[in-house]
């Protein structure tokens, strides 16, 4: 994981709370019942955009790897399959020559 995806989560993680807590005490929310199950139903909502946020950056995280990864493995096979080329024209020159020369 990255240093930019790493710091999102982080801060999800700290100043989330901590927003949503002086959001709940703004006087402009007085009319808020705490007890209401109106703040269950906010606070599910809201973690749940953070749980989908952190899904997004592990996925895009994990995608990222895998491409690496397989362009890795690409270039690798395409070496080899080189080698095997040359190794199979080598062969086949060396073959025409012995018949030439038998």
């Amino acid at each position: 994981m990255g240093k930019k995806e790493l710091l999102i989560i982080l801060g999800m993680l700290i100043f989330a709370p901590i927003i949503v807590a002086i959001g709940v005490s703004m006087p402009i929310l007085n009319y808020i019942d705490n007890s209401s199950p109106w703040i269950g139903f906010w606070g599910s909502y809201v973690g749940s955009i953070f749980g989908g946020v952190i899904t997004l950056i592990v996925l895009k995280t994990t995608i990222k790897s895998n491409e690496d990864i397989l362009s890795k493995t690409l270039l690798a096979d395409k070496e080899k399959e080189f080698e095997k080329q040359k190794e199979n024209y080598c062969t086949t020159v060396c073959e025409k020559i012995y018949r030439y020369f038998k």
